[in-house]
């Protein structure tokens, strides 16, 4: 498996990433599942941002979420 390191924008958002992340999958490994996967994750990720922006339980949400590792469970950090 090759890894390429690319620099991310800041101005994409963590669901953005993990949906494109997602999509990606589908094209190049026809791995439907998982690319399925990342992109539901990615979509739930652009909803708890947006609601951490407008509200002080979603960013501790958002905290909790980061401090767990929950990327690290789904696969992404691995």
């Amino acid at each position: 498996m090759t890894t390429s390191i690319q620099t991310i924008p800041q101005t994409q958002t963590l669901g953005a990433l993990l949906s494109e992340y997602g999509t990606n999958q589908i094209r190049s490994k026809g791995n439907l599942w998982s690319g399925i996967t990342f992109i539901i994750l990615g979509v739930i990720a652009v909803v708890v941002g947006l609601v951490a922006a407008v509200t002080e339980i979603g960013s501790s949400v958002v905290a909790f979420c980061g401090s767990v590792g929950l990327l690290n469970i789904a696969g992404v950090g691995a």
